[in-house]
């Protein structure tokens, strides 16, 4: 009796791994015959035309600017120079033209100053017009998280170059 129940198991397990086999021999036949492509052969003036719109990105101008610097167009509150040379500088910001990546943001209107030394020996047409309410444009640097471990005065903002005269 042990052994026909034995074989009637074998049995079965053949049965069932070649029912098994054949399942997947079936299905891997309807899986790789290709299916013939769907084309959209209707063309009516019912259906809507789709079309893509201008890229209207900005073109970059001139060259990037550094990570944690800004491009600022700034009107002139407060400044003094001695001989050729600019020691200091208060600016209110009219404008951010660009921003470097990860500078953090410079509202309009803000007043900055700059304790500096500027030769104008480096830009003369600057010389002239550098005075009280004059229009310019000029890069700055961020240097939020710069201050010393023991702590110090480290001011938000610093003074980078003059870049145009308006």
């Amino acid at each position: 009796m042990n052994i026909r129940v034995t074989v009637i198991f074998l049995l079965v397990i053949i049965a069932a791994i070649g029912a098994y086999y054949w399942v997947g021999q079936s299905s891997s036949k309807q899986a790789t015959s290709p299916s013939p492509p769907s084309v959209d052969q209707f063309t009516t003036p019912d259906r809507p035309t789709i079309s893509a719109s201008p890229d209207t990105t900005p073109q970059p101008v001139g060259e990037g600017l550094a990570p944690s610097t800004a491009l600022v167009r700034a009107t002139v509150l407060g400044i003094t120079k001695e001989q050729q040379t600019v020691t200091s500088l208060s600016i209110r910001v009219d404008e951010v033209l660009s921003y470097g990546s990860s500078t953090p943001p410079l509202p309009v209107d803000t007043e900055l100053s700059f304790d500096m030394s500027y030769s104008l020996d480096q830009k003369p047409e600057f010389g002239e017009a550098l005075a009280k309410g004059a229009s310019l444009q000029l890069k700055v640097g961020s240097q939020q998280g710069m201050a010393p471990a023991g702590g110090g005065d480290v001011k938000p903002w610093a003074f980078i170059e003059f870049v145009t005269n308006q």
